[in-house]
């Protein structure tokens, strides 16, 4: 008796310390800033960050072109005549290999006869992408249709919309896009 007694004690106490070691190894990491405080002046200087090199950016490529985007804009808001109109062209990308978000942006000034106005825009890009064979470009334009002072802001036009999702074009190719759109 007392035997099995001392061999379920044994056997209680090293299930108890491969639990407590199991539960040791699973606690939440502490989240902290490598860097030094100085005592005196109780400014903290963090260190200088170590980079891991990533395994996808030896993969990467630069990918670089235009984004050219012809708008024909019909105006039948009671736009006047001296309000400026502005097309703005937008992509957007996200590398599936490294997580990296590209956001382009540009704006041209429309030129405006009557109910229709016309603007080009041209977005110049290179990108460094992993996973370009995969990756999409979201293309988006705003048209803003305003007056130029306080007095004449109002009335005021937008539009926003979307032209949908585009592989990204070869090396050194320039894509044209034809916008068509009322305000």
């Amino acid at each position: 008796m007392r035997r099995q007694l001392f061999v379920l004690l044994f056997v209680t106490l090293a299930a108890l310390s491969s639990l407590a070691q199991t539960s040791a190894s699973n606690q939440i990491p502490v989240r902290s800033i490598p860097g030094s405080l100085d005592p005196k002046t109780s400014l903290f200087t963090p260190s200088s960050p170590v980079v891991a090199p990533e395994a996808n950016a030896a993969a990467a490529t630069i990918f670089g072109g235009n984004l050219v985007f012809n708008f024909t804009i019909t105006v039948t808001s009671t736009l006047p005549t001296t309000d400026t109109i502005s097309c703005s062209a937008n992509a957007d990308v996200v590398d599936a290999g490294t997580g990296v978000v590209i956001i382009e942006q540009a704006t041209a000034k429309a030129t405006r006869s009557g109910a229709t106005a016309t603007c080009a825009v041209t977005i110049p890009y290179s990108w460094s992408l992993a996973t370009a064979s995969t990756d999409r470009m979201s293309l988006t334009y705003v048209i803003n249709g305003a007056g130029t002072t306080t007095a004449t802001a109002l009335p005021f036009r937008l539009s926003s919309q979307g032209l949908g999702s585009f592989a990204i074009p070869a090396n050194g190719i320039t894509s044209t896009f034809t916008v068509k759109s009322t305000i």
